[in-house]
Parts: structure tokens; sequence; C-alpha cells
């Protein structure tokens, strides 16, 4: 072997060929490495951003922002779907999410005002309800001559967003000019009240007090003898039914209010001129003396009328381009009317359970536990599904993830695209189905930042990390996860753990140990490769690190000669005045570990070690001699930045071209 091998420009994995078939480039691992530039680098460690006041580890999280400079962190212990606002004009962020009781909105500034930071910790339920009750008609007086009208009013709220009508009043024909006295208007929705509670056959029927109306669907959160349940059931108006014995309750209280503050009543009526429905009057009381003649009325047409309250049990929550929002329950998939993220209708249902669902572009991506389905349009109510030819199944909501012109989720057989260009199995380059069965895809998040994607899993035996896609490349990170979370406004990777939300790959982090191992190169005859060097660079100033090592090793023996000597025990009294602080420590503070300017080096004949060595400068080795083989691979680790790899029968060798 006249020239000496050389391994430069690191590529990724191709986990589902063989060691020995692939490409020179390729690796057979890589892991928390970047080779973006064609070096082997290290991924820096995560930085822990935001602690969560909450007892489990976050399955969403969210960094709400309000304008460009306040945000705070939103977490939840299971699967939320949230979106900002889609809307053109707007004082104040506004924040809806499904998936944790009913759907869900809040301003920025409830969801972070109180709580400690246990955000969001203010919010409404998502909606405006629907009167119940039709008003009551009754002219008085007049002159002129007969005409026939038809009275119904909406609720309407501080934000602008406007109920579906109540029930028509009754036919009322009479004269033009006589004052139409109009009644019976109910009052704004409730959010909790009083009354009596009886427990039989294992749950409680509530009843309101006065038969006052509930304003309660099923499967609605309240908060009664300070428990969070689910209505079970609504038998009437006045009345719910929950699992359980709360029979001494004496009220109760929805999780998630209505949003009524501020809240106005808007009366309409038909007209003479073309029997629609024209606002008479913006805010009225319950009753009202309608006087005025067609051309006098305020005379906005009535655009909610088929607008409904969002399903209770909606999922998936997303934002199209169209300024309107989508989500699905069961294998029906729901729209809002754009920038009215309160008023939904069904747009279509598919023939299998809806997994997830993501928007891009024009068109919204549904998984499903079958066939996938794209629908296409402009807006909600012109768009058209279309049954993708592919029985791919979904297998993970969290999987689902918009890629720009298109949609990614996890399916037993890869990782599944569906968009403009069809469908096809994303990762069928990297893995076979057998091989990528045991990374459990059931388990796996999705996140995509920067045109990169990343997939976070945990398999059976409980092993975790995440994969990186990036076009051709694959490699893998070794990091515990539970979420992951891509800020689309600074392009951000976060995580959540046990520990908390932190930044992936930052860049005040150390670095992380890299691997890589080369593929299983196949040489001409059995050699004995004596002699190798490895072209890197160190991952910190040998002088920088000194000191760091120093500093750690000083404050471990301060807090040794301490503990020793007694002194973290004693009472506070004897302490002098202001000597100590609150929750403070008298412990020295011991610096992280610094990183290893070492590279740990590995030679193999297939999985046979060969020779190991940690390297710790770029000057030349020897191998052992008296060793002939005829397929060998490289390993390196560290946390340095690695070059270039050579390997030669010599010494001499090692410089030719």
């Amino acid at each position: 072997m006249a020239t000496p091998l050389i391994f430069r420009a690191f590529g990724g994995m191709l986990p589902k060929i063989s060691p020995r078939l692939l490409p020179e480039t390729a690796a057979y691992s890589a892991q928390n490495v970047k080779l973006q530039s064609g070096e082997l680098r290290p991924i820096n460690g995560p930085r822990l951003t935001y602690l969560p006041d909450k007892t489990m580890p976050p399955q969403t999280i969210y960094r709400a922002r309000n304008g460009t400079v306040a945000y705070g962190w939103f977490s939840w212990p299971t699967d939320v779907d949230v979106v900002r606002a889609p809307l053109s004009i707007e004082v104040e962020s506004r924040f809806y999410w499904t998936g944790d009781g009913e759907p869900r909105f809040a301003r920025y500034s409830d969801a972070v005002s109180g709580g400690g930071d246990n955000y969001p910790y203010a919010f409404f339920a998502l909606g405006i309800p629907t009167p119940t009750v039709k008003p009551s008609v009754a002219p008085t007086g007049g002159t002129g001559s007969n005409v026939t009208r038809f009275y119904c009013y909406t609720f309407f709220s501080q934000f602008g967003e406007e109920s579906a009508p109540s029930p028509l009043s009754d036919e009322t024909i009479n004269k033009i000019d006589a004052t139409w006295a109009i009644s019976g208007m109910v009052a704004f929705p409730t959010s909790g009240n009083s009354g009596t509670a009886v427990f039989s056959a294992g749950e409680t029927t509530f009843t309101n007090s006065a038969s006052a109306p509930t304003w309660l669907r099923v499967g609605d959160e309240i908060v009664i003898s300070g428990q969070t349940v689910k209505v079970t059931a609504v038998p009437a108006a006045h009345q719910f039914k929950v699992a359980g014995d709360y029979s001494a309750a004496l009220s109760w209280a929805r999780k998630a209010p209505w949003n009524t503050t501020g809240m106005k009543r808007r009366l309409y009526r038909t007209t003479g001129t073309t029997g629609a429905f024209q606002l008479v009057h913006d805010d009225v009381g319950t009753t009202y003396n309608d006087t005025l003649t067609d051309a006098q009325i305020m005379g906005d047409e009535l655009l909610s009328a088929d607008w409904e309250l969002p399903p209770v049990g909606l999922k998936g929550l997303c934002v199209h381009s169209s300024g309107a929002l989508f989500a699905f329950v069961g294998n029906q998939l729901y729209a809002t009317e754009p920038y009215q993220p309160h008023a939904w209708q069904r747009v279509t249902s598919t023939d299998y359970p809806i997994v997830g669902i993501a928007a891009f572009g024009s068109d919204v991506a549904i998984a499903t536990e079958g066939n996938p389905y794209v629908v296409s349009g402009v807006e909600p109510a012109s768009m058209t599904p279309e049954k993708i030819d592919g029985m791919y199944p979904c297998v993970s909501k969290r999987s689902v993830v918009s890629v720009g012109a298109g949609a990614i989720y996890a399916s037993n057989h890869g990782l599944i695209y569906v968009g403009q260009g069809g469908i096809k199995v994303l990762t069928e380059d990297f893995y076979t189905r057998d091989e990528w069965q045991p990374l459990y895809p059931a388990s796996m998040v999705s996140e995509y930042t920067n045109g990169r994607l990343y997939v976070a899993y945990r398999t059976l035996l409980g092993e975790s990390g995440i994969l990186f896609f990036d076009g051709a490349l694959h490699l893998s990170y070794g990091l515990d996860v539970d979420e992951l979370y891509a800020d689309q406004t600074s392009g951000e990777l976060y995580i959540g753990t046990e520990e908390g939300i932190s930044l992936f790959d930052s860049p005040i982090s150390y670095p992380l140990v890299a691997n890589w191992r080369s593929r299983d190169v196949v040489l001409p005859t059995p050699v004995n490769l004596g002699a190798a060097k490895i072209d890197f660079k160190v991952a910190i100033d040998p002088a920088t690190l000194a000191a760091l090592i120093e500093q750690r090793e000083t404050a471990i023996a301060n807090n040794e000669a301490l503990l020793a000597a007694g002194g973290f025990f004693g009472a506070m009294n004897f302490a002098a005045y202001n000597e100590l602080g609150v929750n403070d420590s008298i412990a020295y503070y011991v610096p992280p570990i610094p990183p290893s300017n070492e590279i740990q080096f590995v030679l193999r004949d297939g999985e046979d070690v060969i020779f190991q060595k940690v390297v710790r400068d770029t000057k030349a080795f020897k191998l052992p001699a008296g060793m002939k083989y005829d397929t060998v691979s490289v390993e390196v680790s560290g946390q340095g930045t690695v070059y270039e790899i050579r390997l030669a029968e010599t010494m001499s060798g090692l410089k030719a071209v």
C-alpha cells in the first residue's frame, strides 16, 4: 500500500448499507458531530434556559413572544398544540392551544401574570357560546304600511369575536313605524354557579340554583370541591354530571372561563330591501325598543350564521396561510374562518382516524391511521381534499411537522414525506424497515428549523436520542429528550427534559464528546498498518484548560476542608450580621468539568479492536507491528475538531499525497 489511507470530508450515517459497502466518506456511526463543513466538529452541550414550575417532564414547550422583546415559556406535561393568533392587526399577542382540556386561548399578559413560573397561568375557553333563547317581539303603535320581520341576537366579545345567532324570533307582522319591543334576550354566559349536588350510581348530578343555565358541554373541564374533572353529561341546560362523588359540593367553576369581560349583545333583524339579517344596534340589553327605519339601522350583515364553537376534543392546532386555524377530532377536519380563531366549521372527513396535521403553503397535510391526505385551497370554504395513494399509517402525532413544501411524519416504514412532490419514504436511503423499528417510531417527536429536521426518539429499552437529517446527511445526538421545540423567530432548537428547557447546541456551553466511526475499508491485500496521524484542533487553549482545572480542584479542596472542619453545620444565630444570605450556601462553587483536549483513537478489523490510544497532539504515532489484516476502520472520539486521519505502513508513508 504505497499511498496512505486518508479519512477526510467526514460524512453521515447510512445504517441500511453494509459497513463494507458504504460510500467513501460515509460513517458507520456519527454521534454528537457537526459535519456541514466536512470537518469533524462536536456539537456543544445544551444550556438550561428555563425551569418550569411543574412536577413532570414537559411533553410540550412553547416560547410565547409579545413583540420582539418580551417572551415567556409555556409548558405542559401532555401533548398540546400551540399557535400564535394569525391576526392581521393586534395590540397584544394572543395564543391558542388544543390538547389541554377544551380549546383555550390567552393574551400574553394573562398567560404570564402570577402563578410563579407555571405558564400559561390565566386563560379563557376558546369560542363564544350561542344564545339559547329566541327573542320575543311585541310591536305597538304605528300608522305606516305593514312589514314582516324576524329578529335574532348574538354575543360579541371585547376582542371582536361574535357568536352564532340566537334562535329566530317568531315571524311578526306590524306597522313599519311601530315601536318593536324586543325582550327575552338571555344574560351573558356564566363560568360557574352554586346549587345542589346528588351522588348516585358512581356519578354526581349538579343542579344550578334558580335553574340558571350552566353553559357547559360534555368534555368541558370544571373545578368542583377543589378537583379538576370533566363533564360527562348535560341532561338539561341547568344540570351537568361528573364521575365520582362530589355530593358535598355547593358550587363549581370552569377551569377555563368564558371571555365575557366587556361582552355586548348585537341585535339583528330582516330588512324590507334584501331579506338579509342586518345589524340594528351593536350594544343592547336584555330588552330593546326598536324604532329605527331601514335607513337608520347600522346595517352590517350577519356573518356568523354558520359559525360554531370549537369541538371540545380538538387536537393538532395549526395555522394556514389564509389566516385560518385547522384542527381535528376523530376523522373530522375542522377550520376557522380566516382571522376569526373562535369561529369553527367542519371541512372534510377521512376514511381513517386522523393522527396529526400540518399546514404548508396553501395546503394542509393530514396523517391518518391509513392513507395520508392533502387538503388544498386558498381558504377553508373552497378547499378540496385529495387522498394520497400510499398506505403509510402515521404512528406518532408529535412527529407530524411542516417542512416548507410538505409535511413529514413517522410511520413503521420510516419517515414519510407528503406534499407538493407527492409521497415518499424520506428515510429509505438510510434505513430498511427492520432497522427502523428498533427506534420505536411511535415515540418520535419532530421539529424543523433552518432547513434541518430533528427527530427525537425513545426505544422500548429506554434508550433515547435525536436523529438529524439535512439532505443526504444523517447524524445522531446522544441526548435524553422528552420534547423538541423550534423557535421559528430565532431559528433556535430547544429540548425539554426532566431538568427543564434547554437550548440545543448552545454557543456558550462546552462541546459534547463527539464520536465518528468510518466504513470498513477493504484493502487489496492483507497489510500491516504501522503508523497513524490525526490532524486536529484542541477543544480549548491549553493554558485556559489548566486554569479551569486548577479552579475546579481548588474549589473541591476548599469544600473538603469545610466539611472536615464541620463548617457546614451549626446554628444560624452564631453567624455575624449579614454574614449569611437567604437561600445562600457557604460551600465554594465548583465549576463544571472542562472539556478534554484528548482524542480517543480506535483501529478495528471488522469488530475486532486492533489498537486504541489516547492522542494528545498531532504527532504521528506507531501502530502494532506483526499483524496483517484485509479490512480496517477507524473511530475517533473527543471534544476537539478533527480535520484528517491518516494510516500508512510506515512513518514515512504518512507523508505521501
